[in-house]
């Protein structure tokens, strides 16, 4: 009975490996997301000559993939 398996206190879904590596790939996107956040404030702060030196690197790194 597969009922009777989510009352095994042995068996917490929460500890399941698909739970584990979904708070991974949560975590992570977070991350993502507050570095994209102070990337734009940064970008936005840039001088012209900063931005383009960055904008320089931006596509240096991106031909570079």
């Amino acid at each position: 009975n597969n009922l009777s398996s989510l009352h095994n206190p042995f068996n917490n879904p929460f500890n399941s490996q698909i739970a584990k590596d979904t708070k991974k790939l949560l975590d992570l996107n977070e991350r993502k997301e507050k570095m994209s956040i102070n990337m734009r404030k940064m970008i936005m702060n840039l001088t012209r000559s900063e931005f383009d030196k960055f904008e320089s690197t931006m596509i240096e790194y991106q031909l570079s993939q």
